[in-house]
């Protein structure tokens, strides 16, 4: 008899897999592409096939002969491969099917999260799983239940479609303190950042007794700040990028909401393109959310941190040209503290430097725009990616990943309470 419960069992769980994987976007047929340009005339060539809706950059092109990992849809496979083969850029076939990815990825998702503890309890240590957006903000409820005398949670907004917008404050906030901002998840399909994000939260708020720099620093986190597309991305269209505002006179949906902010914006006639960054800057609440805190907060913010994924770099200003932020030098060591933290748990190796002069040049993005808006330190970390097998990181990889992150973003902090600190 408990052998047919047990069956039924797993053939009802299988029916309730396959009927939420059944709203997926299916991937079917796409391939990936591993591409390493080898001189800048290359980069500038492969970047002309950025507005292209068939192609995806999971990765930036790297200005330094780095690998990139490009994705296209069936109908441009073969004009891309001819592409690359014409002008002799060095490319390697890498997923041959992006759909049996994310089957894999869905897949080991679900098995991890049903060992989990139920509600992620604070200091559970459930981070084998990726968690939805309702999970992350019941988890940060609970923490502001829980302690409420070193933090609190504050809804800044709302996005398009209604879903609450929150942070995580932790300190007094009276306006003696510097304050250092941490914010994740612009990009919906970035699921490391958030999960670094939270684990930053965990080991600040349950652990906030070990951290010296929390007695002269105040801290933000918004751990998804861009929950629509996140929603979307977890439930059906996984390399979902942007916002889920509607774009007028046109089919396609969404604003990059790193692309929307008013330092060095620019305009673009393809709301198709990955990249948009709208009809003007603002206009969607996930980055007027983040000008607004800087007016609020004036000179307060010391140090902002974007967490993105992927590509294992630490970018400083600026970003929209091939120009070094004139106290580099900070940012450069803030970087390299950062890196070397990392480097030390399990050896990965961070890439500190100037944005454009490591990438290309990139408008509009909420780095420079908090550099711009009196941030004294201001810089985007890209997470370690999920190698060949994928966009994201397998969930059996989540823990390592986020525990080494939070070494390296305790050295901000270390760096702010050092600097500029005040009891």
């Amino acid at each position: 008899m408990k052998h047919h419960k047990m069956k039924a069992s797993s053939l009802i769980l299988a029916t309730i897999i396959s009927l939420v994987w059944s709203k997926q976007f299916s991937y079917e047929g796409y391939k990936v592409w591993s591409v390493t340009p080898k001189s800048d005339e290359q980069g500038k060539l492969l970047l002309e096939w950025e507005n292209n809706v068939s192609i995806d950059f999971w990765e930036q092109v790297s200005k330094i002969g780095l690998s990139s990992r490009i994705m296209a849809a069936p109908d441009v496979q073969s004009q891309f491969e001819e592409f690359l083969v014409e002008h002799n850029i060095d490319h390697k076939l890498i997923i041959e099917n992006v759909e049996r990815v994310f089957e894999r990825e869905r897949l080991e998702n679900s098995q991890n999260k049903a060992k989990s503890t139920p509600n992620s309890q604070p200091g559970s240590g459930n981070f084998n799983h990726f968690w939805t957006f309702s999970e992350i903000n019941r988890y940060l409820t609970q923490l502001t239940i829980l302690y409420g005398d070193i933090c609190h949670t504050e809804t800044l907004g709302f996005s398009y479609e209604g879903r609450a917008m929150r942070a995580l404050k932790i300190g007094r906030f009276d306006g003696t303190r510097p304050i250092v901002f941490f914010e994740a998840g612009v990009h919906a399909r970035e699921w490391i950042a958030p999960m670094a994000a939270l684990y930053l939260i965990e080991q600040l708020v349950i652990n906030h007794h070990t951290h010296y720099e929390l007695q002269s620093v105040d801290v933000i986190v918004i751990p998804v700040l861009n929950p629509d597309g996140y929603e979307y991305s977890y439930n059906y269209e996984r390399l979902w990028r942007k916002t889920r505002s509607p774009n007028a006179n046109s089919t396609c949906v969404g604003v990059d909401a790193n692309r929307n902010f008013a330092h060095e914006w620019r305009p673009s006639n393809n709301p198709c393109s990955l990249t948009y960054g709208g009809v003007a800057p603002f206009t969607e609440p996930e980055a007027a959310i983040v000008r607004d805190l800087y007016a609020r907060y004036q000179d307060l913010v010391k140090f902002h941190i974007g967490i993105h994924s992927y590509g294992l770099y630490f970018l400083y200003p600026w970003g929209y040209d091939f120009v070094n932020i004139d106290n580099w030098e900070d940012h450069d060591l803030a970087g390299n503290n950062f890196a070397e933290a990392i480097f030390n748990v399990n050896g990965t190796i961070y890439r500190v430097g100037n944005a454009a002069m490591l990438l290309y040049t990139a408008y509009g993005g909420g780095s420079d725009y908090a550099a711009y808006a009196a941030a004294e330190l201001s810089a985007t970390v890209e997470l370690p990616g999920g190698g060949d097998s994928g966009f994201d990181l397998p969930a059996e990889r989540i823990e390592s990943v986020v525990k080494e992150t939070w070494m390296g973003l305790e050295q901000v902090l270390h760096y702010v309470a050092d600097v500029h600190g005040s009891k």
